[in-house]
């Protein structure tokens, strides 16, 4: 079941998911994308590869917007809590907030890296803190979430 829902993240450029995933507490999840990218899932968050596809650029100057980025700070802090909870609850974000580290656009085809983690998970709300870097490790923007479960 679990396998199923990984399956469907949209965030993620992948056709097909070759890996395992652990059904204890500690999940563990490697899976090797279509661009050569990484995903991971621990006990404590989510870290994976990202190759901006032209059709998320939607800025008017053809780069990807704010909005976009948020988006995969919110998927990626949902992900985070269900490695984290032992019920493996998604939960639902009642406070995102975004902000660009990076004063230049990124363009269609720049690779991202995507590090999630639960900073503190209580029995109905858990508080997540997101990371978005580029290839060369330079933060491009951070965020944090709260989710309540």
């Amino acid at each position: 079941v679990m396998m199923d829902m990984f399956t469907r993240l949209p965030m993620t450029p992948v056709t097909s998911y070759p890996g395992k995933m652990a059904a204890n507490h500690s999940v563990q999840a490697a899976f090797d994308t279509t661009d050569g990218g990484y995903t991971s899932l621990t006990g404590t968050g989510l870290r994976f590869g990202y190759a901006v596809p032209a059709n998320v650029c939607t800025d008017i100057d053809g780069t990807m917007p704010l909005s976009a980025i948020l988006a995969i700070v919110d998927e990626a802090s949902t992900w985070a809590v269900v490695a984290a909870d032992a019920c493996r609850r998604p939960g639902v974000s009642i406070h995102l907030q975004i902000e660009r580290m990076r004063p230049s656009p990124i363009q269609p085809g720049e690779r991202l890296s995507v590090v999630s983690h639960v900073t503190k998970l209580g029995k109905a709300i858990g508080f997540i803190s997101a990371s978005v870097s580029d290839e060369e490790g330079r933060l491009v923007a951070r965020g944090t979430s709260v989710e309540m479960g």
